[in-house]
């Protein structure tokens, strides 16, 4: 129904029937006119988003320090539009990173990075997973676990030898 019909419609009608048809009518007006060949323009997803799909890591991956030029990357996916989505990672010892994170160019992804060594006690286990929200509701994914590889030592037993050999 086109706007002019509608106001063809309230013609006559008492103020306050006419402003409650005018309402109504407005609302169920299509986005695109029904002779165009645009298609009809939904603003919002009108149902409950399925569960987001967590493609890496994988469960039970062993990831690196994340001290650059390492980093954890997470990546999933899930429904888009006007949804984002909120990821949850937490560790030993009470640790826990939470982000929320918007459809990019490379879908959904989360980086993390920090500056410090994580201590023999913090490598495992860690889990993280994933919620996505919109309009119409939020859903959760499954969780997964990691493990992280300790910090790298420099074992000084090995390089003697070959120091005093040289001089």
């Amino acid at each position: 129904m086109s706007i002019k019909t509608a106001w063809r419609l309230l013609i006559g009608l008492p103020v306050l029937g006419g402003i409650l048809l005018l309402a109504t009518t407005l609302a169920a007006i299509p986005v695109a006119s029904q002779g165009s060949k645009q298609p009809l323009i939904t603003p919002t997803p009108t149902s409950m988003p399925s569960p987001p799909v967590l493609l890496e890591p994988e469960n039970g991956a062993l990831l690196p320090q994340p001290i650059p030029p390492n980093e954890w990357r997470f990546s999933w996916s899930a429904r888009m539009g006007p949804c984002h989505c909120h990821i949850d990672i937490s560790g030993p010892g009470g640790r826990s990173i939470s982000a929320e994170v918007g459809y990019g160019p490379a879908g959904y992804q989360y980086v993390y990075t920090q500056t410090q060594y994580l201590p023999d006690d913090a490598l495992t286990p860690w889990y993280w997973s994933v919620r996505v929200d919109c309009p119409a509701g939020n859903n959760y994914s499954e969780t997964r676990a990691f493990s992280v590889v300790p910090v790298p030592t420099l074992n000084l037993r090995y390089l003697l030898p070959v120091i005093m050999k040289e001089n």
